[in-house]
């Protein structure tokens, strides 16, 4: 059986105040009953891409979902985990810094769905970057470029 992988995080956005959902949510019986109980005791929900489709397949259905304000529309919160690895921490053991620093991008990954990676304290190698991002290749991540965070991200692909 393949290892899931929780790229995704769900917790209570409490600017929104939107009472109809939470009534309608805790009076549901089914599959996500137990998780309403765990949201509104304030803990996160780790989330497969498939469940949080089917969450807010489920949620979306229910009376109330959008009365927040601009702000906060929503009851719940959805985002994409991620970490962020110093690239320019990474300090090289009896391998090459481009491995090295495939590892530590490697070890992020297990954590969250995607990894920033911080490149300020690198010399800029691109030879190194190249063999990085190829190391990273064969073990199935796919690193891109985030124009929003200014930063190259390393996904599962």
């Amino acid at each position: 059986m393949a290892e899931q992988s929780f790229d995704f995080e769900a917790f209570v956005d409490e600017e929104c105040h939107a009472e109809e959902w939470w009534d309608a949510a805790h009076d549901h019986v089914g599959p996500f009953a137990e998780d309403v109980r765990a949201l509104a005791r304030g803990e996160r929900l780790l989330l497969t891409a498939d469940a949080r489709d089917q969450l807010l397949s489920w949620a979306k259905r229910l009376p109330g979902w959008a009365p927040g304000p601009d702000h906060a529309r929503h009851p719940l919160i959805i985002v994409e985990r991620r970490v962020t690895v110093d690239l320019g921490a990474v300090e090289p053991d009896r391998e090459s810094v481009a491995v090295a620093r495939g590892r530590a991008v490697l070890a992020a990954l297990e954590k969250a769905g995607s990894a920033l990676l911080d490149t300020d304290g690198t010399d800029g190698d691109q030879a190194e970057w190249s063999e990085m991002v190829q190391y990273l290749g064969r073990r199935g991540v796919e690193v891109k470029y985030d124009h929003d965070a200014g930063y190259p991200v390393a996904c599962k692909s």
